[in-house]
């Protein structure tokens, strides 16, 4: 069995491993990785802000019919086409909004990955692009889920050391 730690490192870091999706290459086990700078109330709160901008909302004067159809296309852009049509409008921008906030705090902090690759060539990728965080943050909802566990989980000890 191999013991992995998950959490803030002395560093100020968030270091996330994801042991359930190691191999072995050249005889070596292979764990991916993401090392996060910790994020902070205000650049959560930076992150959350530009995660509902891309997000459509009704105008003023508009029915909710033709808001469902300006909004549509833009779900369906940002991945979250699949979720409009089984669980509705509502839940599809709600969905989208915390999935998107995870893509931004995640681009704003990341330092380093290891171990992760391209899906269609399996070719390794070796910089975290903001293309290839948010690929991998709405494409694994339980590599997302886990994530945002261990930023919430530091979040909640930086307030209560009272340095948010």
């Amino acid at each position: 069995m191999i013991r992995i730690s998950t959490g803030p490192t002395d560093t100020g870091e968030i270091v996330i491993t994801f042991p359930e999706h190691a191999e072995k290459v050249n005889k070596k086990l292979c764990v991916p990785r993401i090392v996060l700078d910790r994020p902070t109330t205000p650049s959560r709160k930076a992150a959350e802000h530009e995660a509902w901008s891309m997000i459509p909302v009704p105008n003023q004067d508009e029915s909710d019919a033709d808001f469902a159809v300006r909004a549509a296309p833009v779900l369906d852009a940002l991945g979250f086409g699949e979720v409009l049509k089984r669980a509705g409008l509502e839940s599809a921008i709600r969905a989208a909004a915390d999935t998107l906030d995870l893509v931004k705090v995640v681009q704003m902090h990341i330092r380093s990955w290891q171990y992760f690759g391209d899906k269609k060539t399996g070719a390794v990728i070796e910089t975290p692009t903001p293309e290839a965080v948010q690929a991998l943050i709405i494409d694994n909802p339980l590599i997302a889920r886990k994530i945002q566990t261990e930023i919430n989980k530091a979040l909640g000890r930086v307030a209560r050391e009272g340095n948010a």
